[in-house]
């Protein structure tokens, strides 16, 4: 994400997500961020096929605007691997 590669971004997406939303929708949503500065993984809670990682995400917005903001990110374990959750 931070180096704006959305396609190998989208492959780490939930099967389901990929099923309902393309990889153009996906560019869409994240093309509303002009950059993502850093991310730092703050915590991890695994639970059987579902994890939450809580990161601190800083990103910067149109007009130079930085925000840092805390997010917890949903994981699901598919085949062994670990994907993200995005769409809800």
């Amino acid at each position: 994400m931070k180096n704006r590669n959305y396609a190998e971004a989208y492959e780490l997406l939930e099967k389901s997500d990929r099923q309902r939303h393309s990889l153009d929708q996906f560019r869409k949503e994240m093309g509303t961020v002009l950059q993502i500065q850093s991310i730092q993984v703050l915590s991890s809670q695994i639970s059987g096929q579902v994890a939450e990682v809580t990161i601190n995400l800083t990103t910067i917005y149109e007009g130079g605007e930085s925000v840092a903001e805390g997010i917890v990110v949903p994981l699901i374990k598919e085949e062994g691997e670990w994907k993200v959750d995005f769409w809800d």
